[in-house]
């Protein structure tokens, strides 16, 4: 029984320093994706301090948005839960370069990634603005599972 023991303890001890190793090997991959915000709680309010730079950049009017509750899409076994956030922006443009622009503008910043889903544009003359833009974006996100911790 001794023997037996010992060969199980041997054994968690491999696994475990395999798994350390393997948690080393994996740090500064995790650590850059926490940086770049794919990882850690939605921060909505760098979202929204951007979307006001790229307003101001361009010159354009303010960016109305609006954002939905995060929903979990998956609960990895790494420990990492995936979610998904509806992000809606709505502008007004003088043309549909300017919806480029914005494609183009939104990933600039460290954030998490977003999607373009949809757009819709209407054409307009309000305001000296010829277009009309409302936008749906997925934000991704991943952090710590609850079950995890």
């Amino acid at each position: 029984m001794a023997n037996q023991a010992y060969l199980n303890a041997k054994q968690q001890l491999r696994a475990q320093v395999a798994e350390e190793a393997e948690m080393a090997r994996d740090l500064p991959r995790y650590r850059q994706l926490q940086q770049r915000g794919l990882i850690g709680e939605e921060n909505r309010k760098a979202w929204i301090d951007h979307l006001s730079y790229i307003a101001a950049r361009h010159h354009w009017q303010p960016i109305e948005y609006e954002f939905d509750q995060p929903q979990i899409v998956k609960d990895a076994s790494s420990g990492l839960q995936l979610s998904s956030s509806v992000m809606r922006l709505h502008l007004l443009l003088m043309h549909e370069e300017a919806l480029l622009q914005l494609f183009a503008a939104l990933p600039s910043q460290q954030l998490a990634p977003v999607i373009p889903r949809k757009c819709t544009i209407v054409t307009t003359q309000e305001l000296h603005h010829e277009l009309d833009a409302h936008c749906e974006f997925q934000w991704i996100t991943f952090s710590e599972s609850k079950a995890a911790i």
